[in-house]
């Protein structure tokens, strides 16, 4: 595995940050110490050179303008803002002078998709669109029409709320495109399995839950939160692109520890063969201790993973990155506070 060179400069809370990327990379710390910051920023530098206009990708991200990702501690934003990734088989770099002046280079990753923190209830308040349509009206001209300028408002509407919903669609769609009619989206041993229903012409989707033991359907409204967000993330993985970015906050999300350590296991070997980069948020030390299981036994390899410990404090405002080292026997360098959560529980 060759290790991309990561740069991150006066982007929201990074003054600058050199990183190294593998193919499963994991962001850790306390809350507001900059993981989704730096996920977000490597998602922005592997998308850019695919859209036409960045600064309406930038407005996605957080439903603000071009200014709001500039860090601010310069009497206002700091320039440039410069996000550069290097590695084989390239070389990407963003840079913003100002909030009129920004410039993309170069380009890395074939593909690039992120799956927010919100992602389940950014797909429930699709299905509610879902549960309002009725078949019959379907099945006229007037009420496909009505239903394609409801769905086109419903659309306008995601699109306008902040955190990631737009972008999140975006690339939900292009993931579920290839998709037919009706067809399974992931099976889970002892969970059950998520199904995918197109409704042809209309851009229009429905998820399905069916429980493993008794066969009854659930739409994704009713289903587990825990299936729902385990058959995206398989969803993504398994259809992405050789050589894709993939940004996933927060895998852990309702999740039972063993359907977790299963899920690690599949994100790893995933990200290996499909030759992804994996970029993981999460406060779960379990992923760790799975991944470091994982290398021990010979599934993946040390340098397929780098994990990052980040914090930030009142001395040092500004992320700052420790890099925990994984080693061959499944052993790891000690996470920060560990002794302290240790003591305050037991």
């Amino acid at each position: 595995m060759t290790l991309i060179r990561f740069h991150v400069e006066n982007w929201r809370c990074v003054e600058k940050l050199d990183l190294e990327l593998s193919h499963i990379n994991i962001l850790i710390g306390p809350n507001s110490s900059g993981k989704s910051s730096l996920a977000h920023a490597a998602y922005i530098l592997a998308k850019a050179p695919m859209v036409r206009d960045v600064r309406e990708l930038l407005r996605g991200l957080y439903g603000l303008n071009v200014e709001f990702i500039a860090r601010l501690g310069c009497g206002g934003p700091c320039y440039p803002v410069v996000l550069e990734a290097e590695g084989e088989p390239g070389r990407v770099e963003l840079r913003v002078r100002s909030s009129t002046e920004l410039e993309v280079s170069g380009r890395l990753w074939s593909s690039a998709y992120m799956m927010p923190s919100q992602r389940i209830d950014y797909v429930r308040l699709l299905q509610l669109l879902q549960s309002v349509v009725r078949r019959e009206e379907l099945e006229t001209v007037s009420g496909r029409t009505v239903v394609s300028f409801v769905y086109s408002l419903a659309q306008m509407f995601i699109a306008c709320l902040p955190s990631l919903p737009s972008i999140f669609l975006d690339d939900l769609m292009k993931i579920m495109g290839s998709q037919r009619a009706v067809s399974e989206v992931a099976r889970f041993k002892d969970v059950g399995s998520l199904v995918l229903e197109l409704i042809p012409l209309l851009s229009m989707t429905s998820y399905k839950y069916v429980d493993p033991y008794t066969s009854i359907e659930l739409s994704a409204t009713a289903a587990p939160d825990g299936v729902i967000d385990l058959g995206l993330i398989e969803s993504f993985l398994s259809k992405a692109e050789t050589g894709s970015l993939i940004a996933v906050e927060e895998p852990e999300s309702h999740k039972h520890p063993l359907k977790l350590v299963e899920l690690v296991e599949f994100m790893a070997r995933r990200a290996v063969e499909g030759k992804l980069t994996l970029v993981v948020t999460t406060h779960s030390d379990l992923i760790l201790h799975s991944l470091a299981k994982l290398v021990e036994t010979g599934v993946i390899k040390p340098e397929d993973v780098t994990v990052y410990y980040l914090e930030r404090s009142s001395e040092k405002p500004w992320t700052t990155a420790r890099r925990i080292h994984v080693y061959e026997d499944g052993t790891f360098e000690e996470i920060p506070h560990v002794i302290e959560v240790i003591s305050r529980v037991f």
